[in-house]
């Protein structure tokens, strides 16, 4: 999950001054993976903050699949959190004119992973392989107390909110990913100067609402009927709309 956050930075550009040397940086973030992801969600991320909540544009946004398929109930809630990588990927199909594969980076991205998986199995076998990417499955989705980062993300909605931060103590293993509302209003600051500017501007961000577990947030998803995932969908905007304003909270 570390490296994943060490992914994000670098889609910023905000580890060096080179957008080549972050793209390398990402790149060799991802060799742990086992998968190629780091070049196709700098492409899809992008678009996630120019079109924040833009159902066509934002791939964090729930297909409509998926709100059919999962609506309230918890069990199928648990599966949904368990195979989110796979949905993830899943969603890159309908956004407007985005192939995430397209293009030179993607293919660099791409081949170094299969020549770093292909050293693994030559030298390390077909077990150490299997261990990166069931690693990088379960640091992802698989039910793990990190999965509650995207439901801190993108489905805790205060009344006016349609994001929500994270500011319990996994932060310090995970680069400060859950100070999201600041890291979306400022993306350009880096993951270590985050609390600073929570603190810099406490008038706009201490007043909204934030999460200090994403165990008990997982749990609580999960339990309560009342945490749907069609509550996420019906914040997506349709031509600049809000298709509805209300939502109940998540609030740890």
């Amino acid at each position: 999950h570390a490296n994943y956050a060490i992914i994000h930075d670098a889609v910023h550009n905000r580890i060096f001054e080179s957008p080549v040397a972050n793209k390398w940086t990402a790149i060799l973030a991802d060799l742990p993976n086992g998968v190629p992801t780091a070049m196709g969600f700098r492409r899809y991320h992008i678009r996630h903050h120019s079109h924040l909540a833009i159902y066509s544009l934002d791939a964090e946004i729930p297909s409509e699949w998926e709100v059919s398929a999962v609506r309230n109930v918890g069990w199928r809630k648990a599966l949904w959190l368990f195979f989110f990588p796979v949905i993830q990927l899943a969603r890159l199909v309908r956004m407007k004119g985005h192939l995430p594969l397209k293009g030179r980076w993607n293919m660099i991205n791409v081949a170094s992973i299969l020549a770093f998986d292909s050293l693994v199995l030559l030298f390390l076998g077909a077990n150490a392989l299997l261990y990166l990417i069931l690693s990088f499955w379960f640091s992802i989705g698989g039910l793990h107390p990190l999965s509650g980062r995207w439901l801190q993300e993108h489905f805790s909605f205060g009344p006016d909110q349609i994001t929500s931060d994270y500011v319990g103590p996994l932060n310090n293993v995970a680069l400060n990913v859950g100070y999201h509302n600041e890291h979306h209003d400022f993306p350009e600051v880096p993951w270590s100067k985050l609390p600073e500017l929570r603190a810099m501007a406490p008038e706009y961000y201490e007043r909204l609402q934030a999460h200090r577990s994403w165990s008990r947030l997982v749990l609580r998803f999960i339990l309560d009927p009342e945490c749907s995932i069609a509550r996420q969908h019906s914040k997506a905007p349709v031509d600049g709309r809000f298709l509805s304003s209300s939502g109940g909270q998540l609030a740890g």
